[in-house]
């Protein structure tokens, strides 16, 4: 079963880079006819991986009972399951409705952003997303709309960007608490982009939310227990006192698996004075995927830190395609490619491998 679903992964990922990159430069109705199709093939990827697995175990499980109406889950979720509920006793067509979702998002947010290429899909594309999708009902909605804010923030033309960014983190806070770190980012946004930031202290608010990111978690638990306890206690169970932490061994895993994220980064910082006026929105960029790839850095110490990094999938995409085409050196090129996408590739099979291995499926 590892076989058929990894091999039928990687046909539909080549037919995504084929159809989708290709429809880019053609007509709003190509796109959405692109985005639509792909979308579709991977719920049917979906379809046969959920399928063909043992028993519905993990998140899936606890999704299941939530829908059964015997525990309670995020505010967005428990709207998305009434919706469900009023045509389906199935739990499974939320599943199928979420890969769509996620993917469709994904490769809107594609379209939107100009500086995305077939290189920012594939690296996209070789994260966990789209699996991720099967199992984290909530996480990946938060994660397509982060996506999404980013593309209509940087290149989406618009009187009414901000207000439409506003709503869509509202909706991102609804489903995940990944989706209040949009917050403070957003804030860092307008307040660079009206002047009242300099880059150097740009760069220092990065490091400081990203320390201070625990606490700051905490203060929002303690602030919302009162009219959103479900909130609360999710934050609570991520960083809280009895909340999960790596030990040292799995900590050097987690380390090496962050190489792709650390090397986006550093080249990113390494072509920052050659690329800051160059490319509009460089600075955005590599920003974004400054944070991603702290944020896995220190997942070595709390574990529930990785799945903030998720939302930065997209941006570190975009970066790795800005630096790979403005390496003037063939052979820098070339290792520098090699180095993101076989890394990449090889940590998406040892995941998937461990998942079947492990579980038996999702």
């Amino acid at each position: 079963m590892f076989l058929i679903c990894f091999l039928l992964y990687f046909i539909f990922t080549f037919l995504c880079l084929f159809i989708v990159t290709k429809a880019k430069n053609k007509s709003k109705m190509s796109k959405f006819i692109a985005i639509t199709f792909i979308s579709l093939l991977f719920v049917v990827l979906n379809m046969y991986c959920t399928k063909s697995t043992i028993h519905m175990g993990g998140d899936r499980y606890n999704y299941y009972q939530a829908f059964l109406g015997t525990k309670t889950e995020s505010i967005g979720l428990e709207i998305l399951f009434n919706l469900f509920r009023n045509f389906t006793k199935n739990i499974n067509a939320v599943f199928y409705f979420t890969t769509f979702v996620t993917c469709f998002l994904t490769l809107l947010a594609y379209n939107i952003l100009k500086d995305a290429n077939k290189n920012t899909l594939l690296f996209v594309m070789l994260t966990d997303l789209i699996f991720f999708s099967f199992t984290a009902l909530k996480q990946t909605y938060t994660c397509a709309i982060a996506f999404l804010i980013y593309a209509i923030y940087l290149d989406l033309n618009s009187k009414y960007k901000h207000f439409i960014n506003v709503f869509l983190i509202f909706i991102a806070c609804l489903f995940h608490t990944t989706g209040f770190l949009l917050i403070p980012i957003y804030v860092l946004f307008i307040l660079y982009e009206n002047k009242q930031l300099k880059v150097k202290k740009y760069l220092f608010l990065i490091i400081l939310m990203v320390v201070f990111f625990e606490p700051l978690m905490l203060l929002i638990a303690n602030g919302t227990k009162d009219f959103l306890p479900v909130l609360s206690n999710k934050i609570y169970s991520y960083f809280g006192k009895n909340s999960m932490h790596i030990d040292d061994g799995n900590s050097i895993i987690s380390f090496v698996k962050g190489f792709p994220y650390y090397i986006i980064a550093f080249v990113g910082i390494v072509k920052s004075d050659y690329l800051f006026n160059k490319v509009k929105n460089y600075d955005k960029y590599l920003f974004l995927s400054i944070i991603g790839a702290v944020l896995y850095f220190c997942s070595i110490f709390s574990y529930w830190l990785y799945r903030f990094t998720v939302l930065f999938y997209f941006p570190l995409g975009i970066l790795f395609s800005i630096s790979l085409k403005n390496i003037k050196n063939d052979k820098n090129r070339l290792l520098y490619y090699v180095l993101v996408i076989c890394s990449e590739f090889i940590l998406l099979v040892r995941w998937l491998y461990l998942i079947y291995s492990n579980y038996g499926g999702f």
